[in-house]
Order: C-alpha cells, then structure tokens, then sequence
C-alpha cells in the first residue's frame, strides 16, 4: 500500500547535478522494475517521493502522491508524472491526492497543447502543497488531469519556507491562482 523510495541511485538521472538541489525520481532502470509489478489486489495506494511510469493495479480506487522534501528544492519528472496519471491502472481511481512540499519541475513542460487525462470515475481529489513549491510546477500538475468533475474538493497551503525570501501572502496568491486558474490573480502587481 506504500512505496518509498530515497533517491539513491548509482545510475545517471536526465538533470546535471548543477541543475538540482536534490533529485528524488526514479532512474529509468527502477521505473521499468516498479512498472512490471503486477498488484492486482492493491485498493489503495500511497506514493512517497516516488512517480512511476506506471503501475499494474487493475483494482486500484484510491491513490496518495506525496513529493515531499524537507530542505532545498526537489526537481520532479514531470513527464513520468503525466505517464502515470494517463496509466490505466488510474483509470478507475476514485480518490486521488496530492501533497507537495518544496516541489519544482526537473525541466521545462509544456501541457497547452495536449488535452487534460480523463479520470472517469473520480469523486474526491485532495491538494495540499507546502513551503517553496513552485507555482509553475503547481499550475502543470493540475493542467494534467481534468479534476473539474470532482465532487468532494479539499484545498490546504502552507506557504511559509525558511529556504527562500518569497513572502507567504505573494506566494499564496500565486499557489491560490494556478489551483484555481485565476489569471487575474497572476497579473496583479
């Protein structure tokens, strides 16, 4: 029901080190391990500072991302996060979560030109984010996946850091514009 993963790896990841505080994904070696696993019985599934490619949970109903770090920035994969959503063992979630915390994309990612993945029978979607979260990671991640159709919505920010010199109210504002789209927020002075 739980997987953690460190960030430990003797391979290469697809960022430089001067490019990164700290890498947290999987290498392309583990990725392909985790998406064999077959776990056809796993309901529910919580994903801790780890983002497959994809997954074999034909079964699965309930799933918890947590990119979470506790010091400096952590550069997120955010193409094996958007082949994760669109696998189709997500196709049956009915819950869905995530909880950032000093999270920020390993490279740029444009999500304009492709359509939202259609989670078809999701009621419930959770968001909590924290410290220095980027707001363009924030704003990708949720161009992702259509959530429009939820039912149950639960909204939670944190954005006090220690690690930057961003004030809370201005990065709120901006957390509070890419989850909600609000452009008139972004373009306030």
């Amino acid at each position: 029901r739980f997987l953690d993963f460190d960030g430990d790896s003797d391979e290469e990841d697809d960022i430089g080190a001067e490019e990164q505080d700290t890498f947290t994904n999987l290498s392309d070696h583990d990725s392909v391990l985790l998406s064999n696993w077959n776990l056809p019985k796993v309901h529910e599934l919580t994903l801790e500072n780890v983002i497959p490619s994809s997954l074999n949970c034909p079964t699965l109903r309930t799933c918890h991302i947590e990119l979470c770090g506790l010091q400096g920035t952590n550069h997120w994969n955010l193409q094996a996060f958007k082949n994760f959503l669109g696998c189709p063992s997500l196709r049956l979630v009915e819950t869905l979560s995530f909880s950032f915390v000093n999270a920020c994309s390993s490279a740029e990612f444009d999500t304009s030109s492709s359509k939202p993945i259609e989670l078809p029978h999701l009621k419930s979607f959770a968001l909590k984010v924290g410290a220095s979260t980027e707001e363009r990671f924030l704003r990708t991640v949720l161009d992702m996946a259509n959530v429009s159709v939820v039912t149950d919505l639960t909204v939670s920010i944190s954005p006090f850091s220690v690690y930057d010199s961003i004030l809370p109210n201005k990065r709120a504002e901006s957390w509070i514009s890419a989850i909600f789209f609000l452009e008139s927020i972004r373009r306030r002075p």
